[in-house]
């Protein structure tokens, strides 16, 4: 005989939370990058190939206001990409937390820790297209 209480279904979270904060992390790191990448090439337009090799960057007093607008869209850019980014790795946490999509929010946590390393590679690549390395 079957018994008359059965155990309430759990009810299904939605994926939403997840694959958004995922998304904000996977475009931001993309934004982060390329934004890094212009930053470089922008410093190395402004200030010569001089500065990579020595190490010690010159002041930000000697540029003139054409080389101090080519570094600075880059900059910002890059600044504001880092900041959104920093707050879709936290929904990412939040989803993970809470179970909704959270498959999905461990990609963007595991994203969100990788994507600042990015920078180093953006570098890199500025780096040898300007025959520094």
């Amino acid at each position: 005989m079957a018994s008359p209480y059965t155990l309430p279904q759990p009810e299904k979270k939605s994926q939403v939370f997840g694959i958004v904060s995922l998304c904000i992390v996977v475009v931001c790191g993309i934004v982060y990058f390329l934004c890094a990448k212009g930053l470089y090439d922008a410093m190395f337009e402004a200030l010569g190939t001089g500065w990579a090799t020595t190490g010690s960057v010159p002041a930000t007093s000697t540029l003139t206001p054409e080389q101090m607008s080519l570094v600075a869209g880059p900059a910002v850019g890059w600044m504001i990409s880092a900041v959104i980014g920093l707050v879709g790795f936290i929904l990412s946490i939040v989803a993970a937390v809470q179970n909704k999509g959270r498959i999905y929010a461990v990609i963007g946590i595991i994203l969100g820790v990788l994507a600042p390393f990015s920078f180093f590679i953006a570098a890199a690549v500025s780096m040898s297209a300007h025959g520094v390395v």
